[in-house]
């Protein structure tokens, strides 16, 4: 008994960064990223929080929601419940780390489990300040190659003043909190989303925006986004057994978690933050 209160206490959440680009990746050389006019690319921010609703580990695949049902989880069993507030993850280094506190936790049953699914709060907080190789106009205020986010929140469908520009390098980044309701960036409506062999590793991704009773977001309706869905393949099959389970580590990829777009036309590059996507690696440590 007492190694499963052990457990429950070593609910790790660290950072790790991955190197293959699953979407369109920001080019960047010494530290500088380039952007370019009427584009959006991804790329690392400094600093990257979440709250966590709940997490599953699963024996086999589940079935995502649909715009008439929620996901079917009949092969999963739940790790972490952060009721309706969720439970605050901060990630701001590939090394940095934390146990989670605050919400429920479970003992899933013995077994070989295969794959996770987890469901986030909507509302993503970022901050980032770095040089790009082009000049731009802060959404908020200033001109130039250098560009953080600013202190406020704001919708990322439209121009919703998420960045401060500087022709010198003396700017202190704020906590930029967006809320996500679609997964196209600053145009269109994009509800779902797949990502296959996700670092060369064969790790599969299926990503939802779902609606307060956790059904797909249906075309149009992206105001009705609460939550991020997600059900992902582990890169290998992991074996829990009673009596020897020690920790369970959740690794997350934020190498592409703040996403630089230009939401005007024309020859003058405007600068906005919106969040981007995760990867997640589930490692069980056993006695």
């Amino acid at each position: 008994m007492g190694r499963f209160y052990s457990f429950l206490a070593l609910l790790i959440f660290s950072c790790t960064s991955h190197a293959v680009c699953t979407i369109s990746c920001c080019t960047v050389s010494s530290g500088v990223i380039t952007n370019a006019n009427d584009s959006i690319c991804y790329t690392q921010p400094d600093y990257y929080s979440i709250k966590l609703i709940k997490l599953y580990l699963c024996t086999s695949e589940p079935t995502g929601p649909t715009s008439s049902s929620a996901a079917n989880l009949d092969s999963c069993h739940i790790l972490a419940d952060g009721g309706a507030t969720g439970i605050t993850v901060t990630l701001e280094d590939t090394s940095s780390s934390t146990i989670l506190s605050g919400g429920t936790y479970s003992r899933v049953p013995d077994g070989v489990y295969t794959h996770a699914y987890i469901k986030l709060s909507n509302v993503i907080s970022l901050k980032m300040d770095k040089e790009f190789a082009n000049s731009s106009v802060g959404a908020t205020s200033g001109t130039g190659n250098y560009c953080a986010t600013v202190t406020g929140s704001g919708d990322e469908k439209q121009s919703s003043g998420s960045s401060v520009c500087s022709s010198s390098d003396d700017l202190t980044a704020g906590i930029w909190t967006s809320t996500f309701t679609s997964m196209s960036g600053g145009a269109g409506d994009l509800y779902e989303v797949s990502l296959s062999d996700i670092n060369n590793e064969g790790i599969s991704m299926n990503i939802f925006l779902t609606d307060s009773d956790s059904k797909l977001i249906t075309l149009g309706d992206r105001d009705s986004t609460n939550y991020i869905e997600a059900t992902q393949s582990l890169v290998l099959p992991q074996v829990i057994e009673r009596e020897k389970l020690k920790s369970v580590n959740i690794a997350i990829g934020i190498s592409q978690g703040i996403g630089v777009w230009d939401p005007t036309s024309g020859a003058t590059n405007k600068m906005e933050f919106s969040p981007g996507p995760f990867v997640t690696s589930v490692t069980v440590t056993n006695y």
